[in-house]
This record gives C-alpha cells, sequence and structure tokens, in this order.
C-alpha cells in the first residue's frame, strides 16, 4: 500500500485509540444502547449484553496484533519480513476501519436513529 513499517506501527495504534475512545464516549453518553434497548425491547434492537460479549474479546485481539506490528523486526529473519509485509498491508485498511467506526458511533445519523427508536 505504500506505507513504512514504522509509519504502520503509529498508524495502526493511533486509529485504534480513536475508536476505542470513540466507543467508550458512545456507551458512556445518552441514549446509548442500553437505554435504546430498555426503552424498545424488541427483536432488532441492541443487546448490550451481547455487544458487550462479542467486542471485548475482539478488541483484546486487536491488542495482540497491534502488539506484534510494534515488536517485529524485519531485519531479523525471512518470516519475520513475510509478515511485517503482510500486516503493513493490511495497516491502512485497518485504519480506516476504525476511523469509520469510531466516527460513526458519533454521526447525527445513528444520533437520529437512536432518537427516532426511542420515540417510536
Amino acid at each position: 500500500m505504500g506505507i513504512s513499517h514504522s509509519t504502520a506501527r503509529w498508524v495502526a495504534p493511533l486509529s485504534f485509540a480513536l475508536d476505542f475512545a470513540a466507543q467508550q464516549y458512545g456507551m458512556m453518553s445518552s441514549p446509548n444502547m442500553k437505554d435504546v434497548h430498555d426503552s424498545n425491547p424488541s427483536f432488532w434492537s441492541p443487546q448490550p449484553y451481547f455487544i458487550a460479549g462479542f467486542f471485548f474479546p475482539q478488541q483484546l485481539f486487536q491488542l495482540a496484533w497491534l502488539y506484534r506490528l510494534w515488536k517485529l523486526d524485519p531485519k531479523k529473519s525471512a518470516e519475520e519480513k513475510q509478515e511485517v509485509e503482510t500486516m503493513v498491508d493490511f495497516v491502512p485498511y485497518y485504519a480506516v476501519g476504525n476511523i469509520c467506526i469510531g466516527s460513526m458511533s458519533q454521526s447525527p445519523v445513528v444520533e437520529l436513529v437512536l432518537t427516532s427508536l426511542q420515540h417510536g
């Protein structure tokens, strides 16, 4: 994709931090998903415990991936060099995904949908 390993080592964690901070803000603001679920119990309303159970392990896997991206040294061996190249090629997509998810959780469209769900 054209970025260096040193750039990828900074871009990926920063995009993760942005996404994580936006999700924390979304969970602690009002109305949050639990508020929506409690006021509109239906099949389609977000189930907060399922969401927490699904995304918590995903956050751990992402942290492990970020740690590996940070610690790998492409100068040590051919296997590590190949793994670093694969990971660095993925970083721009990872960063764009995190930015989109983080910004979507704060989007006026999401707020409008949540408000309309609350008021029926």
